[in-house]
Order: C-alpha cells, then structure tokens, then sequence
C-alpha cells in the first residue's frame, strides 16, 4: 500500500471498502477511553498529507512502537482518503501499537 501511494497511485474502490469494514470491525470493539502504555509517539494534524504519514511510519518499528494519532487526518492536503486509509491498514495489522483518536475534521 505504501509503495503504491508513493507512486502516487491508488486503490481500487473495493479494496478501500475491505480496509474500511475491516477497520469498523476492530474500532467498534474498542472503549472510548483507553489507556497507553509509555514510551509512545504522539503526531496529530496530518489533514492529507500521505508522504508525511508514509515518512513517519517508515522511522517506526510498527510491531513495537506505540504511536498515538489525534485526528485531523483529512482536509486540506490532496491525499485525505489515502492518509485515512493508512492509518485504518495500520490500525488493522498493528492493533496493539497503533491509536487513532477522532479530530474535529473528522466529526462529520
């Protein structure tokens, strides 16, 4: 996924569909109010900007380090549905280590 985005192509509508069923059936299972075990690293603000989600995660070992994400991962730049598919991937292969907290552009 991440080399395609790289070569600034995309996914087709139905594999953006499994990402996003899959995803639900993970995020509705979790509580609103969870806890983070320390070291973790936090980032927020990514509105669309999949290169600089694709850098950030490169530096990571996903397995092991936690990253919490904040929100706003769409609006403004041109790859919101991209970065918001990332992170619903991620979310899925790394559930343990990876956190996404709804933004204010997110809400609707």
């Amino acid at each position: 996924m991440i080399e395609i985005f790289k070569g600034e192509g995309n996914l087709t509508k139905d594999q953006g569909m499994k990402i996003m069923r899959d995803a639900f059936t993970y995020l509705k299972l979790e509580p609103n109010l969870i806890r983070v075990e320390l070291p973790a690293t936090i980032y927020g603000d990514l509105h669309g900007q999949v290169f600089d989600l694709i850098k950030l995660i490169e530096e990571k070992n996903l397995q092991k380090d936690k990253m919490i994400f904040l929100g706003d991962y769409v609006d403004r730049g041109r790859n919101s549905i991209e970065v918001l598919l990332l992170l619903l991937a991620l979310k899925i292969s790394y559930r343990s280590t990876i956190v996404l907290l709804r933004g204010n552009h997110e809400s609707r």
